[in-house]
């Protein structure tokens, strides 16, 4: 098992232990050091993009073996995964809503980096940047049925674990459960995290991976 972990950082989460790789996700206290970050529009579909492209390209993930490229997507609520080859010196990183999970936009950037860089899903080290827990994220009905087994039934509605279900899709391509870290915190339970449920559309948390030069 690698020992990933997310820590706190000058109000920002860092991503310890996934050497040669860099990994941050911003706060309302923090931003990481990062100049000229590569953006994408995000659509909530499960598009990935090879880094770089040209500003405004449409897609909700970025796979890159480019030393020193930084690549970022934007999130409050949604869940940031970031796929990490440390033998192939390569990362993925993408965001999933649960539109996106539907689409399977992290196995896209998997399958995407086995294509592109000879990733292996049992070599691969996965973390969640923040995003909205289990406990706290309400659907309706006819999202909640798109989710078999991750939506639970309570008094208020529908409660989906967004982020078991992406766990789960990468157990089942060979993915370590040792090697997938969980969120470092809820986005809706944290004040210091933007949520789009909470918080309407005043911020976001922007998540940012590059491979080391």
């Amino acid at each position: 098992m690698k020992a990933l972990r997310w820590e706190t950082v000058d109000g920002y989460y860092s991503l310890i232990g996934q050497e040669p790789f860099a990994a941050y996700c911003s706060t309302k206290l923090g931003y990481p050091p990062v100049d000229a970050p590569l953006f994408l529009e995000q659509v909530h579909s499960g598009m990935i993009q090879v880094a770089p492209v040209p500003r405004g390209t449409p897609g909700d993930g970025w796979v890159t073996d480019k030393p020193g490229l930084w690549v970022a997507v934007k999130s409050a609520d949604c869940c940031p995964v970031f796929l990490l080859d440390p033998t192939n010196r390569a990362l993925g990183l993408a965001h999933a809503g649960w539109r996106g999970a539907l689409a399977r936009v992290q196995l896209n950037a998997l399958g995407l980096m086995a294509q592109l860089y000879g990733t292996q899903p049992g070599d691969l080290l996965v973390a969640f940047g923040p995003c909205v827990c289990g406990r706290c994220y309400l659907v309706g009905e006819d999202v909640a049925g798109l989710f078999p087994g991750f939506a639970e039934k309570t008094p208020c509605g529908f409660r989906l674990d967004l982020a078991a279900f992406l766990a789960s899709g990468l157990r089942e391509q060979g993915v370590s459960p040792e090697n997938i870290v969980a969120s470092p915190s809820c986005t809706m339970e944290d004040p210091n995290l933007w949520s789009a449920r909470r918080d309407g559309y005043r911020g976001r948390i922007w998540s940012m991976a590059s491979v080391r030069a």
